[in-house]
């Protein structure tokens, strides 16, 4: 009798059924957080509320510059923490995965891809404040020259780049040397450069 040869199609080696399930379970469970997060970032871009927990994050926001995926991604995982009384390992995990998912949509729909802020500020003090951001917030500063529309008057604006965990802190600083400052933000699309991402080489 002739010895079979193996059939090359079994022989091939396939992923465990428990690792394809997992998977699976993973990618089903951060397909419906992508959703939910980009539809509560538009709610919070316009300034809308959801549920109790937005007032929370506002709240730390405007004192304490927290962001609103930060507080929201913690509450949440507070909640799962405590759900584990109940709440199998496995459907923990996969709930994590959608917390994870959807607080990175949310963060990327109200805050965009930079993290950065270009702060104005408009003040009498302009050596002051700059001096003190320089020391404190370890950021550079330009100053402009400028002119205000209804009398004409000539003024110094300072220019200069923030992460948005700084903005609380030089709103802070600024009202502390000069409170009639005028400090307004914008966004930046990308900055490169000493404090933020490096020059491509």
């Amino acid at each position: 009798m002739k010895a079979s040869s193996p059939n090359p199609r079994k022989s091939k080696l396939s992923p465990p059924k428990k690792a394809v399930s997992a998977a699976k379970s993973s990618q089903e469970a951060a397909e419906p957080a992508d959703k939910a997060g980009l539809g509560f970032g538009i709610v919070f871009r316009f300034e809308g509320m959801t549920e109790g927990t937005d007032i929370i994050a506002r709240l730390l926001l405007k004192h304490y510059g927290i962001g609103i995926a930060k507080t929201i991604f913690a509450i949440d995982c507070i909640v799962l923490l405590l759900s584990l009384i109940y709440l199998d390992l496995n459907r923990a995990m996969y709930t994590l995965v959608a917390i994870v998912v959807g607080a990175k949509v949310i963060d990327f729909v109200l805050e965009g891809a930079s993290g950065a802020r270009a702060a104005f500020i408009v003040t009498a003090k302009p050596i002051q404040i700059g001096n003190e951001i320089m020391t404190e917030l370890l950021r550079g500063i330009t100053f402009l020259e400028g002119r205000g529309g209804y009398k004409g008057k000539h003024s110094e604006v300072i220019y200069c780049i923030v992460s948005r965990k700084e903005i609380i802190k030089l709103k802070k600083l600024v009202h502390r040397v000069d409170p009639a400052a005028f400090v307004s933000f914008s966004d930046v699309r990308e900055v490169v450069g000493n404090g933020f991402a490096k020059h491509d080489q």
